[in-house]
């Protein structure tokens, strides 16, 4: 009665190869968001002790193949790149991240934090990593939830070049796309590094892209079919 998914390939996807159900609708996967900073907040900056002038570029999630996590250690041990790379979260591939924040001294490794803490947390930092792996449609598809997390963190977003995260890039001004490569992730860091003021963005209003309104969609739908 009422198909429900997350990006708008996605749904274009199901409907040509499945066939189109007027009762359609694309709910973005965002965080609420709360105007309230807490007293005793403290910065991933602050906890993991990293120098104002080095960038730090952020992984937040799941330690999962296929989400970049091997090409961001290839990159940022080359030591070439002066920059920062902080992992935030867990996963299968935790122990190799551990390893390489042993041998490296720019690789950080920091447990998850709790989603309602987690935008004010994190915006210490200055550039989300979103390169993800071209490893299914899945994923070619995918906005992910540290996208939005990103954005409403102020950070950069650095994003493969997929299409549904380029679209959001693009119309609301929040960050870059590249495709998921090495060379191309190594050009993009060293520039940032010599241009760091190209960071900030003047970004668009992200009002639409907030839970309150997301979930909107979710209430008129199922008031419609009902």
């Amino acid at each position: 009665d009422l198909f429900i998914t997350v990006s708008s390939s996605i749904l274009n996807w199901y409907q040509k190869k499945i066939g189109y159900k007027k009762n359609s609708i694309v709910v973005l996967n965002t965080p609420v968001i709360s105007n309230k900073k807490s007293v005793n907040n403290i910065s991933l900056r602050k906890k993991l002790k990293i120098p104002k002038n080095q960038l730090i570029f952020l992984y937040v999630g799941s330690f999962q193949y296929g989400r970049g996590i091997n090409l961001f250690l290839k990159v940022f041990s080359n030591p070439k790149i002066k920059s920062t790379l902080v992992f935030l979260g867990y996963g299968e591939m935790e122990d190799k991240i551990k390893k390489f924040s042993k041998k490296y001294s720019n690789i950080y490794y920091s447990k998850p934090v709790s989603h309602s803490k987690l935008v004010q947390f994190i915006k210490s930092a200055d550039v989300g990593l979103c390169v993800i792996e071209k490893v299914s449609l899945s994923y070619y598809y995918s906005l992910p939830n540290k996208f939005f997390e990103f954005a409403f963190s102020n950070l950069h977003i650095l994003a493969s070049n997929f299409p549904d995260m380029r679209n959001l890039i693009n119309t609301y001004s929040i960050g870059s796309c590249i495709p998921p490569n090495y060379n191309m992730l190594t050009k993009k860091i060293q520039f940032f590094e010599a241009n760091r003021h190209k960071i900030k963005i003047k970004r668009k209003n992200l009002r639409d892209l907030e839970w309150g309104t997301q979930s909107e969609k979710l209430v008129n739908g199922y008031t419609k079919i009902i």
